[in-house]
């Protein structure tokens, strides 16, 4: 029980840690994604990641990329472009942002928008099926437990019942 609360607790950590490294690997990926639009002159490039990250994350709101005016340079909803970014997030948001350089040059910030409802989903998902194959293996564990117990017990029981069987017999004056 304990060996399996450490794993537990262990791969739960692991989890969260993975979860948190998708995360910022979304926002490095825009960033770069925003670094290679400037420097190509290419905001059709910049447009169509944002939007396409949508359809590529489920627990993704928005992913947007803003100019140093505060004007929206690139959005995952299209409408939006070209608009003055508000800055407001939903309470249920987890919002993740970083500047975009181009060497010293700042072109602007890019910030993705998750839905914390989606993630603790997606989480207590991947939890559930860890409690399930840990379940499958305690369960494994405490039959082969078991069955090593039983193999022991007879093992130690059988001399035993032969000595108390060879007493019985000499006490009935069976000698040989």
């Amino acid at each position: 029980v304990g060996l399996s609360a450490l794993y537990y607790w262990s791969e739960e950590r692991l989890i969260r840690q993975q979860a948190q490294a998708h995360q910022q690997e979304l926002l490095q990926n825009l960033v770069l994604i925003a670094q290679d639009a400037y420097f190509s002159t290419d905001d059709l490039l910049l447009a169509t990641y944002t939007h396409r990250l949508l359809k590529w994350n489920p627990e993704l709101i928005s992913a947007s990329v803003v100019d140093p005016q505060g004007r929206i340079k690139a959005h995952s909803e299209p409408h939006n472009i070209g608009k003055t970014a508000d800055g407001v997030a939903p309470t249920s948001a987890l919002v993740l942002s970083q500047s975009v350089k181009f060497g010293r040059r700042y072109i602007g910030a890019a910030s993705v928008m998750f839905s914390q409802k989606l993630l603790d989903a997606a989480l207590q998902a991947r939890l559930a099926e860890l409690q399930k194959r840990l379940a499958g293996f305690a369960l494994s564990v405490l039959f082969v437990g078991r069955l090593g117990s039983l193999i022991m017990a007879l093992s130690l029981t059988r001399p035993i019942k032969r000595l108390a069987l060879a007493h019985e017999q000499i006490g009935n004056g069976r000698w040989d």
